[in-house]
């Protein structure tokens, strides 16, 4: 294995497909079940907060207790577009301005894809993340096409398009629901077999990663939050409604940091895990209060309100994957 590579490279999992599956289609089924058995593993479920195959992919692994992501955007006049699901409820949601960036930032938040039967817009995605694991190959990230419907659409694909070797290695067609764990854990394990001793690109990486730690640790990083926070506060409104809001978005975020500083001094294990399960929380109720103040449609807030919540929400998988390693075998 490399030493340059943090473990686990992969985390969060995305799933793609058609979002007009009813929830009795066996497509739906499918997604749900498998969202089920990787969440159950331990992966964060990412998804586009629609419907069909993504509201299976949240509900699946909401009925396992497991993290769930959305990327959405309200569509104004992409009439074709089906846009955010009212059932589809995440632990996280990130709101982008339009289809591409919301493409994007489904590839940017996840380390593998799943990909199932869909339409033209599962298709993009497919090229999405196929070309860029081509223009990253080594530091790629791999993808599972669901179906034997699969194998004609790629032995298409090889026949009259000009496909390379390393093209071929970044995906694994699976049939069966019990075989997408063992083909996740082999994609990780193949990644880590990459020789990247002499990398630019991780030694780039390895340098910036070194530099955050020192800049941000997670004593600094959560108190320099609960200040931001508070600035964010004084420039708001103090209207009815704002001030209990305002209120509780400085107490969670107070909290968070304060119960971090708690986790370090505790003098068992229960403790410190108990700590960290109210940092959590702290996390998520910041996120909420974040998004129920009003910004009186300030287009500067506005931005600041979303730099706030996507930091609360790194916080947050910050201290659920501190709860993981705490207990790896739960």
């Amino acid at each position: 294995m490399d030493d340059h590579l943090p473990r686990p490279l992969i985390k969060n999992i995305a799933f793609f497909g058609d979002a007009d599956v009813p929830e009795v289609s066996g497509i739906y089924k499918d997604a749900f079940e498998i969202a089920e058995i990787v969440a159950k593993a331990g992966y964060t479920i990412v998804n586009g907060g629609g419907p069909g195959v993504m509201d299976a992919a949240t509900k699946g692994a909401e009925k396992v207790g497991g993290e769930t992501l959305t990327v959405t955007f309200y569509p104004k006049n992409a009439t074709g577009f089906e846009g955010r699901y009212v059932g589809n409820i995440p632990d996280v949601e990130i709101k982008t301005t339009n289809y591409i960036e919301r493409m994007y930032k489904l590839i940017e938040h996840a380390d593998l894809y799943i990909i199932f039967s869909g339409g033209t817009g599962t298709i993009s995605e497919l090229g999405t993340a196929w070309v860029l694991a081509k223009l990253y190959y080594g530091h790629h990230k791999p993808f599972i096409l669901f179906g034997s419907f699969w194998k004609n659409i790629i032995q298409c694909f090889k026949e009259n398009l000009s496909i390379s070797h390393e093209e071929m290695d970044v995906f694994e067609i699976v049939e069966k629901r019990e075989d997408i764990l063992p083909t996740i854990e082999r994609f990780e394990q193949k990644l880590m077999k990459i020789d990247h001793s002499h990398c630019k690109v991780c030694s780039e990486s390895e340098a910036r990663i070194m530099d955050s730690f020192k800049k941000y640790d997670l004593e600094d990083r959560t108190l320099r939050f609960a200040k931001d926070i508070r600035l964010f506060v004084k420039q708001l409104l103090k209207t009815t409604s704002n001030i209990e809001d305002l209120k509780q978005l400085s107490r969670s975020s107070g909290s968070m940091a304060a119960n971090y500083i708690e986790a370090n001094e505790s003098i068992s294990k229960k403790d410190f895990i108990h700590r960290i399960k109210i940092c959590r929380k702290e996390s998520k109720e910041t996120i909420l209060w974040l998004k129920l103040v009003d910004v009186n449609n300030s287009f500067l807030l506005e931005g600041k309100r979303t730099e706030l919540i996507n930091e609360a929400t790194e916080l947050m998988k910050i201290f659920s994957s501190i709860m993981r390693k705490s207990f790896p075998n739960d």
